[in-house]
């Protein structure tokens, strides 16, 4: 078979000639071109000759000599699947020559003239061996192994005359592009339209935010801790969002700006915000850089070095702040906007190092030129060959580097207009080199700042913070051999809890200490957080060295080390108990005690909190800031000395005053003054006050005191003593004369004991006391303050436990709250961790004993002897108790013999507050305030006979809990919304604090409303319904009587309406008025007042007219519904 046979030739034209240059280069002869010594010449001279076809080879002189034989043996050998160089010695490539090869076939250009095809005619004189260079060998096999279409098909045409040679011009075009805004402040803008942006967070796609001044950031990328729709680093997942901005063509250079990132945004010293940018072409990695702040967030400008490399890509992520965390809890950290970029190359085409570029044939064309509007064709392409090769396949020109190539080449191309012109030109072609990981730079340590520190000392339990710095930002995730070594160890450290900034990830090692760090794209620091164990072992100090490396890309390894030292931390300790404090306010000092002088703060009582109040009133506290003296203002009318704590004879009610602890206290005096002795009339009858303890507001102990020893209101010293019980609270009050009011000169005198509350000191030690049910609560603040750290840590409270079966305990608000259990009698230890700023701890143990309530005030004596008040002849009973009364209590009254009926309005008067609040005959059911040592009972003295007597008891009550019985039952609510119910029998319920609700049963009942909202129900028979208190102003509460029956059940308001009372001055508190119920109000003129709504169950009010009830209609509307009216 010949030549033609095995090459398909159906993209020649006959005529066609082929030459094969020593490069080994393939072009067609074009007309009168000569071909070059050493040039192996295939002519073709028609399709039907194919296998004619001559080759002949140019000697030193230019001459042609025949070489068509060893052609043809050459076919044979490849025909017979042999390597012909083997075959052959003659056949076999000379040594030397560059390695270069080029495809001498092109696309082309359509111009206005037709393609035209060489035609030369050779002449032969003789055979001559065939001498062929190893290129030129391999160029002929190439031919002869070429596929069918692999050179393209040419007409010939018409030969004409050449009139002017085409223009070649380099390539590329260089070019620049601006988008966004570049300029130095803002409004300068060119749009994203000729980029392509897109976002994402963990490799999922994000929204690209534009804003309207163009600046573009991110949103739905990652959770937003910081301002919306930027480019933000998210602590939490250790990640940040990525905005990648790609170009058309490849760039050599470039800048961007960035605004809103900021310098000394994190915690710490000079921390300020941060980013990394990454430019990559065609998905490889080129070059990376860090992002820096500006000073208030301002646009910054920073330069894309690449060293002159190629990129279509920018990248763009936040990260970590400069500094790291730096004891920062929030999860905000950088975040910023991408203003513009602008970015260029001149005249470059590029690709990555071991990478084909592939290059139109019609974008080298387009800017080469024919004046004679010749078509345009490429005639070869040649590449440097120490560089690679070039060959044209098809429409595109593709140049495939040597595997070690990179940095900038040539490309040689020519161009032809078919008429026998030609022109070269240059591709310029730059290739990226191979992509080297980041390598460590440097290992050091922070301190507690961030600030850098080549060595840093922490005590035990406070982490050693490392930081890793790399040469660059990493291409992609980058592995990092990393290894701890030192004297400390495992028991020192713990390494299962590292951390790291920047979301830098960690693989085990297969020894203790040794690790691999994975580093995620994007990072050029992070930070190592190796916390340390407080091992409670008194030790020399430790030594724990990080090194940290990697092998660069000749294989040789680059590594860094940082070291930092733990030493031991002591635990907190306690010097006394844990809860221990004393506290003094206002002047403690008496003429004969010795205390010291108070300090200025201690006259201000600012450590503890003050209220007043008179009744349901608040009232303003008074604290002289010369003396510390503390007094009441605008409380109950002024019948003494003014803004001391006075007793209200008229309403038998005293001013309070509460003095409210920050802590527990179990023991404690204070002072009075202005107590004084022998200021009421008869004898030995002194001022007097008294105090009552609370834990929580429930009452724990009281006292009383009078001016007995003071003389003339000389200051006096009390003690608060509570048998242990903890208290939180103290309220003072004063009550009527040590022996009450005596003789006629007493008449319209309502001045009683007033005083001022000098001082007070308190102290907590060995333990508390509390009844059982009730909280104990102990500021943390306390037990911290009371702990000691001998590095000067700062302290916090731990875990906090009690016995399960003693209660339960949780830190609320700062304090740590006791929840005892009613059913647990006896001691528990309530056990709170102190921890240091290092992990070090001891626990405080608070001994807590869980008791009963104290008992209820017992009546020790009671004397009834004959006495003249305000002109009347009196029988006075006084009553004593043996302690003070701490809650208001029912005690039950009797007399053996009276004469008639006792109306208890008029033939009855009490001292401190006591009111009756039912009576049967003789017996008489009585309510004493809290508070109250002694009291005073005066009877008309024709009400009791010769050899009358009087007994009093404690009323045998049932509490809200439990059930009443068919006899005449007391039922006591409770400082809570209570239900009670009565059953038969003539009950007596008696409502507190709270919104209760009390439902008498089938006697005739007496059912007493409290201070809240209550719900009365009488039931069968004749009820009376009873109010002993006013509301608060402050208050909208209505108590509703549910079954009011007009004629047969009444209201009661007799301890409202004060002494001597008359009508006219009921009827000018109240007011009535008819709506769907009947609804009453009686004020007291002092804002305070009582509400209280009839419903109409029965229509038994539609015949009165709705609105207000005045005149005549009001008096006899108030006759029909109150009882024990006044005159």
């Amino acid at each position: 078979m010949g030549i033609g046979g095995f090459l398909s030739l159906a993209n020649l034209a006959s005529g066609q000639v082929l030459v094969i240059d020593i490069n080994g280069d393939i072009r067609i002869l074009n007309n009168g071109e000569q071909p070059l010594p050493g040039e192996l010449v295939l002519d073709f001279p028609s399709m039907e000759q194919a296998d004619h076809i001559n080759a002949q080879q140019v000697d030193d002189n230019g001459q042609l000599n025949d070489v068509s034989q060893d052609i043809a043996g050459i076919i044979s050998a490849i025909e017979q699947g042999e390597d012909p160089t083997l075959s052959d010695p003659e056949l076999a490539p000379a040594a030397g020559g560059p390695q270069g090869s080029s495809l001498g076939l092109s696309g082309t250009v359509g111009r206005d003239g037709s393609e035209v095809l060489a035609e030369t005619i050779f002449q032969t004189e003789g055979a001559s061996p065939l001498l062929l260079s190893r290129t030129q060998s391999q160029g002929l096999i190439q031919l002869l192994n070429s596929p069918a279409d692999s050179l393209p098909e040419i007409t010939p045409t018409i030969p004409t005359v050449p009139q002017n040679p085409p223009t070649a011009v380099d390539d590329p075009v260089g070019f620049s592009l601006t988008q966004g805004d570049m300029s130095p402040a803002t409004g300068a803008s060119s749009g994203w339209g000729d980029v392509t942006l897109s976002g994402s967070f963990n490799g999922i796609g994000a929204t690209i935010n534009i804003l309207d001044d163009d600046r573009i950031g991110v949103t739905d990328g990652a959770s937003w801790a910081g301002p919306t729709g930027q480019l933000q680093y998210d602590r939490e997942s250790g990640q940040s969002e990525r905005l990648s901005i790609k170009f058309a063509q490849p760039a050599t250079e470039g800048r961007f700006a960035v605004t809103n990132l900021y310098t000394n945004e994190g915690e710490g010293k000079a921390n300020h915000e941060t980013g990394t940018w990454v430019a990559y072409l065609n998905g490889v990695a080129v070059a990376s850089g860090v992002i820096e702040a500006a000073n208030n967030g301002g646009k910054t400008f920073v330069d894309i070095d690449t060293d002159g490399y190629a990129f279509d890509e920018v990248v763009f992520q936040a990260n970590e702040y400069g500094n790291g965390l730096v004891d920062d809890t929030q999860n905000d950290s950088s975040d910023f906007y991408i203003a513009g970029i602008e970015v260029s190359s001149k005249d470059t085409y590029a690709t990555n190092q071991g990478e084909e570029l592939r290059i139109p044939i019609a974008d080298i064309l387009a800017n080469d030129s024919d004046l004679d509007g010749d078509t345009l064709t490429i005639t070869f392409v040649n590449a440097d060959g120490t560089r690679g090769e070039a060959r044209i396949e098809g429409d595109e020109i593709v140049f495939q580097p040597n595997g070690a190539t990179f940095g900038s080449t040539q490309l040689e191309y020519q161009i032809t207009d078919g008429n026998g012109g030609f022109d070269e030109a240059i591709i310029n072609v730059i290739v990226n080199p191979k992509p080297e990981d980041s390598l460590v730079s440097g290992v050091f340590l922070r301190d507690s700042d961030g600030v850098e520190q080549d060595t840093n000392q922490v005590n035990e339990g406070e982490s050693l913070i490392y930081t890793v710095v790399l040469d660059k930002p990493t291409f992609g995730p980058t592995t990092f051999d990393a290894l701890f070594s030192g004297s400390a160890d495992g028991s020192d450290v713990d390494y299962s809890s590292l951390t790291f900034t920047n979301g830098v990830t960690l693989v085990e090692g297969a020894n203790p200490g040794e690790f691999q760090f994975v580093v995620p794209e994007g990072v050029k620091e992070f930070d190592v957080y190796v916390p340390t164990i407080v091992d409670g072992q008194q030790e020399d100090p430790e030594q724990l060295t990080l090194t940290v490396g990697s092998t660069n890309s000749d294989g040789a390894l680059v590594e860094s080390s940082g070291s930092g030292t733990i030493i031991d931390n002591s635990a907190p300790s306690f010097d006394s108990d844990p809860f221990a404090y004393q506290l003094s306010q206002g002047d403690m000092r008496t003429a004969d005690n010795g205390k010291d002088a108070p300090e200025d703060n201690e006259l201000q009582w600012q450590d503890v909190t003050l209220s007043a109040q008179f009744g349901t009133q608040t009232a303003n506290v008074s604290v002289d800031s010369n003396n510390g003296q503390v007094g009441i203002d605008n409380g109950a009318p002024h019948n003494g000395p003014t803004g001391q704590i006075q007793y209200d004879r008229e309403s038998g009610t005293s001013e309070k005053l509460s003095v409210k602890l920050d802590a527990p206290a179990t023991s404690g005096s204070f002072t009075i003054s202005r107590l004084f002795a022998n200021e009421g009339e008869g004898n030995d009858n002194h001022e007097a006050g008294s105090w009552i303890a609370y834990l929580d507001g429930v009452a724990v102990a009281s006292g009383s005191f009078d001016g007995a020893d003071l003389g003339r209101g000389n200051k006096g010293e009390f003690q608060i003593e509570t048998n242990g019980y903890a208290f939180d609270e103290v309220v003072f009050s004063a009550t009527e004369y040590s022996e009450g009011v005596q003789t006629e000169s007493a008449e319209d005198k309502q001045d009683s004991s007033d005083y001022f509350l000098a001082g007070i000191e308190v102290e907590a030690k060995d333990g508390f006391t509390i009844i059982r049910g009730t909280t104990l609560t102990i500021p943390a603040e306390l037990l911290l303050n009371n702990a000691h750290d001998l590095e000067g840590d700062k302290l916090s409270i731990g875990d906090i436990s009690v016995p399960y079966a003693a209660g339960g305990v949780k830190i609320v608000d700062g304090n740590i709250e006791f929840y005892s259990r009613s059913a647990y009698k006896g001691d528990t230890v309530i056990s709170v961790e102190i921890v240091d700023e290092h992990g070090g701890s001891t626990v405080a143990e608070i001994p807590v004993s869980l008791k009963g309530a104290p008992h209820a005030a017992e009546v020790i004596s009671e004397d009834l002897t004959a006495i003249a008040v305000n002109g009347d002849e009196y029988s006075q009973l006084e009553v004593a108790f043996d302690k003070v009364t701490l809650e208001p209590s029912l005690y039950q009254l009797d007399f053996s013999f009276i004469n008639g009926q006792i109306d208890a309005a008029n033939d009855l008067l009490f001292t401190n507050g006591v009111k009756v609040i039912s009576q049967d005959s003789s017996s008489f059911i009585l309510e004493i305030p809290e508070g109250i040592k002694d009291f005073d009972i005066y009877v008309d003295v024709d009400k009791l006979p010769a050899g009358s007597d009087a007994t009093i008891v404690a009323a045998e009550t049932l509490s809200s809990t439990k059930s009443a019985t068919d006899g005449n039952d007391i039922i006591v609510g409770e400082a809570s919304d209570d239900q009670l119910e009565g059953k038969a029998g003539d009950d007596l319920l008696v409502a507190r604090a709270g919104d209760d609700t009390l439902q008498g049963g089938l006697g005739e009942d007496t059912l007493i409303g409290g201070l809240g909202a209550d719900i009365l129900t009488g039931g069968d028979e004749a009820d009376i319904f009873k109010w002993l208190d006013f509301e608060s102003s402050s208050t909208t509460n209505i108590d509703t009587v549910t079954d009011f029956e007009l004629g047969t059940d009444k209201l009661d308001v007799t301890e409202l309406l004060g002494n001597e009372p008359s009508m006219q001055d009921m009827l000018d508190n109240i007011v009535i008025e008819k709506g769907s119920n009947l609804d009453i109000t009686l004020s007291d003129g002092d804002g305070s007042a009582i509400k209280i709504s009839l419903e109409n169950s029965n229509n038994q009010f539609d015949s009165i007219d709705s609105g207000p009830i005045t005149g005549d209609n009001l008096k006899v509307l108030v006759d029909s519904l109150f009882v024990n009216l006044p005159d």
